[in-house]
């Protein structure tokens, strides 16, 4: 597309879009998709062109960030496999409910969705009904200051008690006492969850002894 544009038009297009790509780079604290320049109407081949001038850096399939930006893996998994939902022992570490760091990230995904590659990246699965997948959806930012999604406060303390759920018991504890000291909690919203997830024993087994 590119080659069959006049020199001087083609050399004075590249510079701006060059501009306007920094520009949203700048933006996104460091970081910019393929996905992003699509919506915009921009080819991706600018990026490839930025990241020959050093500009820029491909750390994932479609994301690329600035040669001068620590990369931000949380926001670089979900914008490689945007299906994801953080959730479980990730989703208590982007709430703030555990202080450890993940070695592996946890993501939940809808049933039909094909998780091979997705565990290539080290990352802990769990597969869900579309009913359940799209409960207590939310977004939280991560250190770095970019969006993601994870699973709301509420459903992710239900799915940690459910029966395939492969968080620790000490770290299950420590997530309700967490969320039992917070303001902000929403119990009416915890037990609904807790119900449509039938794990409403556990949970109230739980919140009584710390509520």
């Amino acid at each position: 597309m590119l080659k069959y544009m006049h020199t001087s038009q083609r050399g004075g297009d590249i510079m701006s879009k060059t501009k306007e790509i920094m520009k949203i780079v700048a933006k996104n604290k460091g970081v910019i998709t393929t996905n992003q320049l699509t919506d915009l109407g921009i080819h991706r081949q600018y990026l490839s062109n930025l990241v020959k001038l050093g500009k820029l850096e491909k750390v994932e399939r479609g994301v690329y960030v600035s040669v001068n930006t620590f990369e931000d893996k949380l926001f670089s998994l979900q914008s490689r496999f945007n299906k994801g939902i953080y959730s479980h022992s990730t989703a208590l570490y982007l709430h703030g409910l555990t202080d450890r760091t993940p070695l592996k990230y946890t993501m939940t995904f809808p049933t039909p969705y094909n998780i091979t590659n997705v565990q290539k990246y080290n990352v802990k699965t769990y597969r869900s009904n579309d009913k359940l997948y799209n409960i207590g959806l939310d977004t939280v930012h991560t250190n770095n200051g970019h969006k993601v999604n994870v699973y709301s406060i509420e459903k992710t303390l239900c799915d940690i008690v459910r029966g395939n759920s492969k968080v620790g018991k000490e770290e299950v504890v420590n997530a309700f006492k967490g969320y039992s000291m917070r303001k902000n909690k929403d119990l009416n919203v915890l037990f609904k969850y807790a119900s449509l997830l039938k794990v409403e024993s556990k949970v109230r087994g739980y919140m009584e002894v710390l509520i």
